[in-house]
């Protein structure tokens, strides 16, 4: 999980044809979330997918990892509710591994996370 975070750390949008936007790439991995997905909860959060790809498979065939993610637009923090590991890329395929809720994280300055923040969340420029 801490790696997905590192991740997130890295600047930089680009839109897929498919939905998807970057938000973070590494040697190892390539971070995209919808934004057309996002949709507000009770209690004012916000729910998106987010989607990891792995540029070269992994041990148990995983090629992409997929999340649910809840950010908190007052506060500015994010929580995982729900993690898949997929033998597709952007959570394609079937499910090799999965997760469940993770902690409230602050979300940190110029990363891929406060770039999805700032595009969902009211009030925030994107």
């Amino acid at each position: 999980m801490k790696v997905l975070w590192l991740l997130l750390m890295m600047c930089g949008a680009a839109q897929a044809q498919d939905g998807w936007v970057m938000i973070a790439e590494t040697e190892q991995m390539t971070g995209y979330f919808r934004p057309g997905d996002a949709r507000e909860q009770p209690g004012g959060t916000y729910l998106f997918w987010a989607a990891f790809d792995y540029k070269v498979p992994q041990a148990d065939r995983a090629r992409s990892v997929r999340l649910a993610w809840d950010i908190d637009c007052r506060s500015m923090q994010v929580r995982t509710l729900h993690l898949t590991r997929h033998v597709g890329v952007k959570g394609d395929g079937a499910v090799v591994a999965s997760g469940t809720k993770s902690d409230w994280t602050p979300i940190p300055p110029r990363s891929g996370v406060e770039q999805a923040a700032n595009t969902v969340c009211p009030g925030r420029k994107p």
